[in-house]
């Protein structure tokens, strides 16, 4: 019975040390979240935030490891106006005090013919640490504008929006 006892105590002591596997993070949210600008329309319909098990091709070129907490989100601008558009698709993320930039950022300018729709891929690396600390993160939306690459505000259709995205 002592040794017994001894060889129980002595696995408890041994897998004690192993540590915890960490937890899989799967949330993915379905609420709408649009910007109405001057007959120009920015939609969230749906984005998760999940820790990659598997990193395919496309991941590891943008950077992204396995472990590694990522958020996915497709965002779609409908230029409902009777001119082309341009819409630089920059997204910045903030959580906490860091501004995160999407893996796959382009910083071009992109013309929306008008009646018609352009979607955007994004995706952030969130640090676990950020992840651990915050419930919500702030997207913010660009604002769409008559002349390619134009920052002026007396080109732009609108003014910028930011919405704010539970991430938990």
């Amino acid at each position: 019975m002592k040794k017994w006892f001894i060889g129980v105590a002595a696995a408890a002591v041994v897998l004690s040390s192993c540590g915890t596997a960490e937890e899989s993070i799967s949330y993915t949210n379905g609420d709408e979240f649009t910007h109405e600008m001057e007959g120009v329309n920015v939609l969230l319909s749906r984005y998760s935030v999940e820790s990659l098990t598997d990193v395919t091709e496309e991941y590891e070129q943008l950077g992204f490891a396995v472990g590694d907490i990522m958020m996915s989100a497709v965002l779609t601008v409908q230029n409902n106006t009777a001119a082309p558009i341009y819409y630089s698709p920059s997204f910045p993320l903030l959580i906490g005090n860091e501004q995160l930039m999407s893996a796959n950022l382009s910083v071009d300018s992109v013309m929306i013919e008008p009646g018609e729709a352009a979607a955007f891929n994004e995706m952030y690396r969130i640090p676990d640490a950020l992840y651990e600390a915050e419930q919500t993160a702030t997207m913010q939306v660009p604002a769409a504008f008559k002349l390619p690459n134009s920052t002026s505000s007396g080109d732009a259709l609108g003014d910028f929006g930011e919405w704010t995205l539970p991430i938990k």
